[in-house]
Order: C-alpha cells, then sequence, then structure tokens
C-alpha cells in the first residue's frame, strides 16, 4: 500500500511539539490594546545549544507548544504598555502553571525580571 500524502505529514510534524518536563521551557509574549494577550511557549531543538538567554532563539531552533491567546477587558485595554505586559506574563503563567511547576521556565522580560528581585521573591522563586 502506497503511503499517503497525509500520513507522511504526520511522520514529520512541523507544527506543535510535545512539552518535556525535563526541557527548559520558554514562552514569549505579546499585548497590545488592540489585540489582546498572546504568547508562544516552546522549547528548543534539542540538537540546538542556547546559552546566551539574553538572546532570542533562532526561530529555527523554536518547538512551539501552545500559542495561548485572548482579548482583553473593557478595563484592561486601558493599562499602560508595562501593565499590560505584566498582566499578559500573569494570565500565560495561570496558563502554563502546571509546566513551570513541573519543570524549568526561564523569562528575559525585565520588568518582570525586576518584580521577582524585590517585591515577589517568593511567587517568583523555581
Amino acid at each position: 500500500m502506497a503511503p499517503s500524502p497525509t500520513g507522511a505529514v504526520f511522520q514529520d510534524p512541523q507544527w506543535l511539539a510535545h512539552w518535556g518536563r525535563t526541557r527548559r521551557l520558554y514562552f514569549d509574549i505579546g499585548a497590545s490594546q488592540e489585540g489582546g494577550h498572546g504568547a508562544m511557549v516552546f522549547h528548543v531543538k534539542r540538537d540546538y545549544n542556547h546559552t546566551n538567554l539574553k538572546i532570542t532563539p533562532p526561530s529555527t531552533a523554536v518547538e512551539p507548544i501552545m500559542f495561548p491567546s485572548r482579548l482583553l477587558t473593557p478595563v484592561k485595554k486601558h493599562y499602560w504598555t508595562t501593565e499590560l505586559e505584566v498582566s499578559c506574563i500573569v494570565w500565560v503563567v495561570r496558563k502554563i502553571r502546571h509546566m513551570i511547576e513541573a519543570g524549568y521556565g526561564i523569562t528575559r522580560h525585565i520588568p518582570s525580571s525586576y518584580v521577582c528581585k524585590t517585591r515577589a521573591r517568593a511567587i517568583c522563586q523555581t
């Protein structure tokens, strides 16, 4: 029996990867008053060595796990940029909390790093 074109697609998936608790977990966020909250939760490919965590991995090294998104409430549409970004981080962390608690998570978002260093150490420590 000849392989079907659909079967070939599933043998080498190019879209979503499964989450692995032993792999480093990343998330990249985007927040705007028009578009709402959006994120990409991902791993990097196993053969890619991501050592400089201040630089986002190249798109060719990313294995996306999920793309959560939502619209803003009328109140949040009046948030300033930093408030929008922090509310997006809070929302994403709530959505992927089970992954973060079971594994290891990293953010390169400067305002949230500052919050972790000052006021909310007990909440942000892993």
